[in-house]
């Protein structure tokens, strides 16, 4: 499931802006992961140990 939605959204960003818009999409998932970890991830870490 998770892989056709991926695809869906990947052929409409193509359509729409081509790769560099893909690409800059594709970069925002790891990006707002490293935020969320820097942010939130850390100290959560450090109150179970």
């Amino acid at each position: 499931m998770g892989g056709a939605l991926g695809s869906g959204l990947a052929s409409v960003l193509f359509e729409r802006g081509g790769w560099p818009l893909l690409a800059d999409v594709a970069l925002s998932f790891p990006l707002l992961a490293l935020v969320h970890f820097v942010a939130v991830g850390r100290s959560h870490a450090r109150v179970n140990r």
